[in-house]
């Protein structure tokens, strides 16, 4: 009984634990309420074409760019490996333009999936439209030694007028994911997608520049799982906002100091006279 129990809980440890190892950027703060949010909103969704268990985390760098971190395992070992993989990557690869995914609207940019002996990687870069963000994701997919599909996903979101500056450090947060080698099954030849996307459309050129290096050194390529919000207003927009609210007030105690002095009434009164005679 004892050894029963013994298994149960190394299965119970190996299944909490993170499939993954993450140095967060230093200017970025954990979020772990978000975190949560994200892990309770993508873990309602489907997962290499069942139910999974998820869990996130998450990292701002208020005005710059954000860093979202899931881990997700399928709840049940998959029937038939290389479908349930396929279905992972398919369902990365499609959700910017699912129109019934949360982060419809979206435009890709590039795309790439690589198989290697025990995983798969994959390499997304897709800008918002109405957010105007650029996402750049890294995911790494594989099936456990119990059987269970797993897929360590890194999302990195930057305001598209802000990519050039933060980019670069985008590049360098998902570069320090790294997903756990052990206990991974030999995967068998994944199939390509069953229907061949047209191509992505090439990106703005004022994008060039940040995404093609970010492309060029991923692995491989994948896709988010929800609408990420903008990031916060940089510093610049936070200056133009208070000056606005400055002018604002200003003009609301002229106004207000105008109704209440005695000078201003008494003249008011006398224009009130003069036009009734």
């Amino acid at each position: 009984m004892r050894a029963v129990l013994v298994h149960v809980l190394i299965a119970a440890a190996r299944i909490a634990a993170p499939g993954y190892t993450f140095t967060p950027p230093a200017d970025a703060i954990d979020q772990p309420a978000l975190a949560d949010t994200l892990a309770a909103t993508v873990g309602a969704q489907r997962h290499f074409g069942g139910a999974a268990r998820v869990t996130a985390r998450a990292f701002v760098a208020r005005g710059r760019y954000a860093v979202y971190v899931f881990d997700i395992r399928a709840a049940e070992p998959a029937e038939n490996p290389t479908a349930a993989i396929r279905a992972g990557l398919d369902e990365i690869r499609a959700a910017p333009a699912d129109p019934t995914s949360p982060i419809a609207a979206g435009e890709t940019v590039s795309y790439r999936e690589r198989a290697d002996r025990d995983v798969v990687t994959a390499a997304l870069v897709w800008r918002h439209a109405s957010n105007e963000t650029i996402t750049r994701v890294r995911a790494w997919l594989w099936i456990d030694s119990d059987g269970r599909a797993r897929q360590v996903r890194a999302e990195c979101v930057v305001a598209e007028a802000d990519d050039a500056a933060y980019g670069p450090r985008c590049d360098a947060a998902l570069a320090a994911v790294e997903p756990l080698a052990a206990n991974r099954k030999p995967l068998p030849p994944i199939p390509p997608p069953a229907t061949t996307a047209s191509p992505p459309p090439a990106p703005p050129p004022a994008l060039a520049p940040a995404t093609a290096p970010a492309v060029a050194a991923a692995d491989a390529p994948a896709a988010p799982l929800y609408r990420a919000p903008p990031p916060a207003p940089s510093a610049g927009r936070w200056g133009w906002i208070a000056a606005g609210a400055a002018l604002v007030a200003a003009a609301l105690y002229t106004a207000r100091r105008a109704r209440h002095d005695p000078t201003a009434r008494a003249a008011r009164a006398n224009r009130g006279d003069a036009d009734r005679d």
